[in-house]
Order: structure tokens, then sequence, then C-alpha cells
């Protein structure tokens, strides 16, 4: 039998968390004690909300959700809310419920302290608990470009504004440009700053976010590439493609379609038009 119950983001804690993920996803090298603690801990916002169930003297299921603040419609004042994140369970102890047990905790926590809606960017496995049993709206996939040449830039001009968009002001910022092991470019012209990362696709790199160049308070190294390939990957509306030579990589060819999925936890917060979100890599893990 498994006990739930929060745990809290403290060192001893993660180094449990660490241990399941090690075994859940052995490929994802990153997820060590460093990265976590910095995810967990580093969020100027906040520290991550989690929930473990243990058995045997071990973590066997975990989720957490990270505090983020967000326009969640259009010329409203920004609200905190949670990002789903690190949603785990051991081989052995799948098909219990668990996973879906504790994200209701970690919610109702959530809840608890003003947090006004929850996101998650689920796979394809995954987004039929998140809206059969956990209440989630599934808003639609995440888009995946790649090409040849030069990204468009963001042009809002023609655009509605979005109804969802993440704010990241620039103690978040400098947080979340600094993982242990996970080295960032940046490219700045006409006040406006590219954040670059490598795909992990021969080579390719993929821009994962774009900001105001005076939110950046400690630049960069400067971007480079040999690879005449760019990607990108995210929700936005004011980014069109368009007569360019990027083309979306089809879901069947894609590892992991990422879905995003959003509930609201407070009176009067709606789920946003799926075609008014601008939703980046920046915003959760992807690189």
């Amino acid at each position: 039998m498994s006990e739930l119950r929060e745990t809290g983001a403290s060192p001893t804690a993660i180094a449990g968390v660490a241990e399941l993920l090690a075994e859940v996803f052995p490929k994802a090298r990153q997820l060590d004690r460093a990265w976590l603690e910095w995810g967990y801990l580093g969020n100027p916002l906040g520290p991550s909300i989690a929930f473990d169930a243990h058995a045997g003297g071990r973590v066997v299921a975990h989720v957490a959700g990270r505090i983020l603040s967000a326009r969640v419609r259009e010329g409203a004042d920004p609200v905190g809310g949670v990002l789903v994140h690190h949603a785990a369970t051991h081989p052995d102890y799948r098909g219990r419920g668990l996973l879906v047990q504790l994200v209701e905790a970690m919610l109702a926590r959530a809840a608890a302290t003003d947090a006004a809606f929850a996101v998650a960017v689920v796979n394809q496995n995954s987004v039929g608990a998140f809206v059969k049993r956990l209440g989630f709206t599934a808003l639609r996939p995440l888009s995946v470009r790649i090409g040849l040449g030069p990204l468009p830039r963001r042009d809002p001009v023609g655009s509605p504004p979005p109804d969802f968009e993440p704010v990241r002001g620039p103690e978040w910022l400098t947080w979340r440009l600094a993982p242990p092991s996970r080295p960032y470019r940046m490219r700045s012209a006409g006040g406006r700053c590219e954040i670059w990362a490598d795909s992990g696709l021969l080579g390719t790199p993929v821009l994962i976010g774009e900001t105001p160049a005076a939110a950046i308070a400690e630049p960069l190294a400067a971007f480079a590439s040999r690879s005449p390939l760019r990607a990108w990957a995210g929700l936005d509306p004011a980014r069109r493609f368009r007569g360019t030579l990027h083309a979306e990589l089809p879901l069947a060819l894609r590892p992991s379609p990422l879905h995003l999925v959003f509930r609201a936890l407070a009176p009067g917060v709606a789920p946003p038009a799926p075609d008014r979100v601008r939703f980046d890599a920046l915003d959760f893990d992807a690189w």
C-alpha cells in the first residue's frame, strides 16, 4: 500500500524524486539533483508544490506544480497559476490511479494558495487522463516548425491579443536562463532578444523564446550555428510562417507529440481560445 503526502520541495525530498525519475526516464540524464533543485527551489515566484506517493521506503509516484504568472484573458492583469511538471509513476505502481490522486491533491493545494489556473504540457498518452479524469481542457498540440533560413519574427500587428500569455519578469528570466548543464544562446536585434538552444536533432538550433532585450539582466553567449536548419516549438498567433521555408512537423513524425491543456482553479477564469495562446518552449522545460 502506498502513502500519499505533500513532501514539499526540499533537497531531501528532491533526492527521492531524482531516483524515481532516473528509473522512469532513463534517457533524460539532465534530471539529476542539481537540475531538480534549480527547477523546484530556484524559481523567484516560489518553490514548486510537490506531492509524492511512498511505498517500501521510496518515492513511487510524483507530481509538482511550478508557480508561474500569466494573463488569462485580453487586457487582464497577470494572475498566479501552476505548471504541472515532472509527473511520473514507477512501472510497478502504474494502473492504481496514483498520478490522478497526486495531481488532484497538488491542484487543491495550489487553489488554496490563490492559484487561478493550471496548465500542463502532456504527451499523447496522457491527454485522455488529464481531460477525462482531471477536468482539463485540451487546447491544441504545440506547433513544431523546422526548415531553412531565418525564422519569422513575431508581428503582433493584425494578430488578436493573446487570451493566455505567461508573464516573464527579469528575475524569472535570470533564473530560467541559467539551468545546470544546459547552455542557452542569445541574439539581439531591434530591442528584442531571441533565446536559442540545441534541439538535439542533427545540430539544429531551436528558438525557445523571444523577449525584450531590456528584460535580460545577465547577457548570454552570442548565438551561432553552422547548421542551415532552424526550428521553433510553441504556440504564437503573431508568428506567421506562410511564405517561409519552415514546415510543420507532422504529429506522426514526432517522438512524443506535446499538447497544451488548461484547467481553471478560480471563479471567473475560463479556458482561452486555442488560437489565441502564446506559449513558448521557454515557458516549460522542453530544452
